[in-house]
């Protein structure tokens, strides 16, 4: 069964969830205080109605195969790094293994075929750990949560896979686990000589491509510290299946495409705070705009 067909199982079984929120407080309580991430800003981009649903009222949806796994290798990844940072000295790759595997195990609900994503996970851990353990840079910070960053009067936040250091000046590394394409548009980079509009989805620029100027502007924000973003640089976890290699996509920002960034942060921020949700994507395959469609009784209203 595919993860579609699983939603549309469990579809009748959402109202209830859905109704229970819309009747309560939370939403209001949650804008007072609200910060906006990238995954936040990426998603409401992509479509407010499935924003709503997935990230606001978080509706119990089936674990999704892609997500768990990507969650799995992040998990093995993070936890193999602060052992070297607790020891000083890099483990074995099979500290890896046996981390991927008891997440794995854990939400094995996921996958149809357990002893296939297994295999798939220790082969690109192997695959990673080969071609990154005589290079890896020992001064870094794991999954680092920055919070209560202010641009232009609204705050965002970002938990980053893994930092590394040169002095003040470091770089932003994102571990990716799906496949590598070098003109994929999630890394699209828009017109930024021209000003940000909400509804002109054609020059929103790539998900990826947004996530590593977000980094940016989060790092180089960030009081507490007097760092600057160098770089961003996109790992693709999995080698590739010609050269055994790691992918490694690296993005260099400049002052233009922050601006344009920081446009739609501000722009995102304040029809998330004033709670503009009614509008969907009109994809014909986004479940929650079809969803919405066969029940507008459940429709946000404010």
């Amino acid at each position: 069964m595919s993860y579609i067909e699983k939603l549309n199982a469990l579809a009748p079984s959402f109202e209830q969830a859905i109704t229970e929120y819309q009747q309560s407080d939370k939403l209001q309580k949650r804008m007072a205080k609200y910060q906006l991430s990238v995954s936040h800003l990426n998603g409401y981009l992509n479509c407010p109605v499935s924003y709503y649903y997935d990230y606001l009222v978080r509706v119990p949806t089936p674990l999704h195969p892609a997500m768990t796994y990507g969650s799995a290798v992040h998990h093995a990844l993070e936890h193999y790094f602060r052992q070297m940072q607790a020891t000083e000295n890099f483990p074995e790759v099979e500290v890896m293994h046996k981390l991927f595997l008891d997440f794995i195990e854990k939400n094995n609900a996921a996958f149809d075929d357990l002893d296939a994503i297994m295999e798939r996970g220790i082969n690109a851990l192997n695959g990673y750990y080969a071609n990154g353990i005589n290079v890896w840079n020992k001064i870094v910070s794991i999954e680092r949560n920055i919070r209560g960053v202010e641009i232009n009067g609204r705050k965002i936040n970002g938990k980053l896979d893994k930092i590394e250091f040169d002095g003040y000046k470091c770089t932003v590394v994102d571990y990716k686990t799906g496949v590598f394409h070098p003109n994929s548009p999630r890394f699209a980079r828009p017109d930024v000589t021209k000003e940000f509009a909400l509804g002109n989805k054609e020059n929103y620029g790539g998900n990826y491509w947004r996530q590593g100027v977000f980094y940016k502007i989060l790092v180089d924000n960030y009081q507490a510290k007097t760092w600057k973003v160098k770089s961003v640089r996109f790992e693709y976890v999995e080698p590739d299946e010609v050269t055994g290699m790691i992918n490694l996509r690296k993005q260099l920002i400049s002052e233009e495409e922050i601006n344009f960034v920081k446009a739609q942060i501000c722009e995102v921020f304040d029809c998330i705070v004033g709670m503009q949700f009614e509008n969907g994507c009109e994809r014909e395959d986004c479940f929650w705009c079809d969803y919405t469609k066969a029940n507008p009784h459940l429709k946000f209203k404010k």
